[in-house]
């Protein structure tokens, strides 16, 4: 998992990787190690649609252990978007991107 994180963030500087489901399974230490590696988020709450989550409490001692702040879900911060531009502007494709579906034209 934490070189899952880390390779995301590696792959992906300015995006938001975010720890969801399957916490419950996961240590202090474990979880630790995933923001290290480059998580910047969770989803906290109780149930996540139908998969039990972290309880409120587990989640603020970790931040605070961690010496980690929230902040309310969908504040606009800068993530993201200055990166995705500059994939786009270099032509790069990826699934629905304009090269990728000239490209599987092309092989069709």
């Amino acid at each position: 998992m934490v070189r899952c994180v880390a390779t995301a963030r590696v792959l992906m500087p300015r995006t938001v990787v975010r720890l969801s489901a399957g916490r419950l399974t996961l240590s202090f230490a474990d979880q630790a190690l995933c923001f290290l590696a480059g998580a910047n988020s969770i989803f906290d709450g109780d149930k996540l649609l139908t998969t039990p989550n972290n309880d409120r409490g587990e989640d603020e001692q970790l931040f605070d252990l961690l010496g980690l702040k929230s902040r309310p879900a969908f504040l606009p911060y800068a993530s993201g978007a200055a990166s995705s531009a500059v994939f786009q502007e270099a032509g790069a494709g990826g699934c629905g991107s304009a090269a990728a579906t000239q490209q599987a034209s092309a092989t069709a």
